[in-house]
């Protein structure tokens, strides 16, 4: 049985029930299993219709409920996620890349000038592979 057997088959026992909790305005708001599912497989089918299918992705961001969706998404239903830390400097996504040959980065908007330092690096460095779709 592989993880995604397991997630089907939590759903039948977990379906309707609290799973985890966003802090929005102050509060705690739960969402249910079968949502956090539901939203995993959605953006699961956009990186699979981006070409992203047994492609490898890096993911950067805040713990967040986005960033499980966007992990479980990559993780059970496409192919590689590798999860940086958010203290990583772009010379730490830049060999990241090139190492796993990362074909995207999904990352949070506070993420976004390190990923674009990628391509100055990606220029300094003899051999490199270049900038992954960032999405």
């Amino acid at each position: 049985m592989n993880i995604r057997d397991i997630i089907e088959d939590d759903l039948v026992r977990l379906n309707n029930k609290d799973y985890i909790f966003e802090k929005v305005n102050g509060e705690y708001t739960p969402i249910k299993f079968n949502d956090f599912v539901a939203k995993s497989k959605a953006f699961a089918t956009f990186l699979v219709d981006s070409g992203l299918k047994n492609k490898t992705v890096i993911l950067i961001g805040k713990n967040s409920i986005n960033l499980m969706i966007a992990d479980v998404a990559v993780t059970f239903y496409t192919d590689i996620c590798a999860s940086m830390a958010l203290g990583v400097t772009a010379e730490d996504i830049k060999d990241a890349v090139d190492s796993l040959g990362a074909e995207a980065i999904l990352f949070t908007s506070d993420q976004a000038e390190k990923v674009s330092n990628i391509n100055t690096l990606a220029d300094r460095k003899s051999g490199s592979a270049g900038m992954p779709r960032p999405i």
